[in-house]
């Protein structure tokens, strides 16, 4: 192995320090307030599983793949087969200072996905520690549903995150981002408000209607591959009513990282 690159590695020798150190009050009370700084979301995952990460030899499994952070920057493209069809999938940089590169992407796309992280309506933004990220999805979300290149475009929208949305609800009042809210510390009366508030802005009533909601935790492939059916059904349908698109190459544009 390169030496280099196994300086930043976790050794088991570093897991009981670690551990100490993450174990800690204070650390413990910080973390408790993650949602004021920008920390990933898999650093609990991360910790809970430094024995295993720290093993000589140490291959990540599906878990560890799916729990893996890595922001996104610039535009990535994918290309992959789903029975007899080929989707081009367009991730683009969710971060406010990259969306200058990506908004030309969406011309002709055939549908747009849009993920909402529900359990960051009490989080602030890794670039502007001033602003919610629910409310600067919802700003994004509003521009995007109705721009004009996107009048015959379908428009799936995503929910992510609902297991940390579930647990933080309880507790957690969604009051702290939407004053007006006053369901309480109530899950399905918080993700319900969620819901109708993105679905509000979209202006057109008869497109409004047509937007495709789906409630998904990511890291769940078993849901994310029924939802995904679900999704497909609703985007080949949505070609179909257009002779103009060639249904062998699929363009999905994603405004925010799916995980």
């Amino acid at each position: 192995m390169d030496s280099n690159a196994y300086r930043d590695a976790v050794t088991p020798e570093l897991v009981p320090h670690i551990k100490a150190v993450w174990e800690d009050d204070g650390i413990q009370a910080v973390f408790a307030r993650a949602n004021e700084f920008p920390l990933p979301s898999s650093c609990k995952y991360c910790m809970d599983n430094l024995k295993v990460i720290s093993k000589p030899g140490y291959v990540p499994n599906l878990a560890d793949i799916l729990n893996a952070r890595h922001r996104t920057t610039g535009i990535m493209e994918t290309v992959f087969f789903d029975r007899d069809i080929t989707f081009t999938v367009v991730d683009v940089g969710g971060q406010r200072n990259e969306r200058r590169k990506w908004i030309h992407c969406f011309e002709n796309v055939t549908a747009v996905i849009y993920c909402v992280g529900l359990s960051d309506y009490d989080t602030v933004m890794l670039e502007d520690s001033t602003t919610n990220m629910m409310h600067d999805s919802l700003a994004l979300f509003e521009d995007i549903s109705n721009n004009k290149w996107f009048n015959n475009t379908t428009i799936v929208l995503f929910f992510n995150k609902n297991d940390l949305f579930q647990e933080k609800a309880a507790r957690v009042d969604l009051k702290v981002c939407f004053p007006d809210y006053t369901g309480g510390k109530d899950p399905v009366k918080a993700f319900e408000y969620i819901k109708k508030r993105f679905l509000s802005v979209v202006v057109d009533k008869a497109k409004q209607k047509k937007v495709q909601c789906h409630v998904i935790v990511a890291i769940d492939t078993e849901q994310v591959r029924s939802v995904f059916d679900a999704a497909r059904s609703t985007i080949l349908n949505g070609s179909l009513r257009s002779v103009l698109l060639d249904l062998s190459l699929i363009h999905i544009s994603e405004p925010t990282r799916l995980l």
